[in-house]
């Protein structure tokens, strides 16, 4: 091999692929009301991710379940999960919920 040849072998770019990793939102349901101001969001993704619930920063245990109390608006909320994996790889989902303060 040339000195040539080694040169651009070495000076190639490293590529890195960023894939989603899972995420499920067991709690609440989409577009679900309550008449409570507070609520649990719960779910799982990888073991040990970074999970963001809106600007609430938390990390999913061992086997990937994370939960968190959330305080909510009246009227309605769009409640935003974000998942980041040790590795860069994320995922992201968006639910609403509808706080209706009781009579």
């Amino acid at each position: 091999m040339s000195l040539e040849e080694t040169n651009t072998i070495s000076n190639s770019p490293k590529i890195t692929s960023i894939a989603p990793i899972p995420l499920t939102i067991t709690q609440p349901k989409n577009n679900s009301a309550v008449t409570q101001e507070t609520i649990t969001v719960s779910g799982q993704t990888s073991p040990n991710a970074e999970i963001f619930i809106n600007e609430l920063e938390l990390h999913a245990d061992a086997s990937g379940n994370f939960s968190s109390k959330l305080v909510l608006n009246p009227g309605d909320n769009e409640v935003d999960v974000i998942a980041n994996d040790a590795n860069g790889n994320y995922n992201g989902a968006t639910i609403n919920v509808t706080y209706n303060i009781p009579e």
